[in-house]
């Protein structure tokens, strides 16, 4: 896992983001800092306690589809409209099994393989 993530303004000047409580934004940011170089989450469970955000905040934040979940694992939809790591440097995600299962649309965004029409 990379020590740097960038942040992007398009999705946190959006209205969706901005109409999310204070707390799923928090959480938002942080499971972003601690995901791979793919934007799957690492333990998502551990960066939670740490910033005492709860269950709620992670639903509010895979209703309003800024995190998908694939079989348990939670994935940043805007990973790639937030952060490009040149190939040379990018360690893969060890849930490729799960990577499967998802595509990056014609935005740069994470969208669930049934939803293809988009692509």
């Amino acid at each position: 896992m990379a020590k740097r993530r960038c942040i992007g303004v398009d999705v946190y000047s959006s209205w969706e983001f901005l109409s999310l409580s204070h707390s799923a934004k928090a959480l938002y940011t942080y499971l972003l800092l601690y995901s791979d170089d793919e934007g799957v989450v690492i333990n998502h469970r551990s960066v939670m306690h740490m910033c005492s955000i709860g269950e709620e905040e992670l639903a509010e934040l895979i209703e309003n589809g800024f995190v998908l979940e694939v079989e348990g694992v939670y994935v940043i939809r805007h990973w790639y409209t937030q952060n490009k790591i040149q190939p040379s440097r990018m360690t893969s995600s060890m849930y490729q099994y799960e990577l499967k299962n998802l595509y990056v649309n014609h935005k740069k965004e994470y969208d669930y393989l049934k939803n293809k029409s988009d692509f």
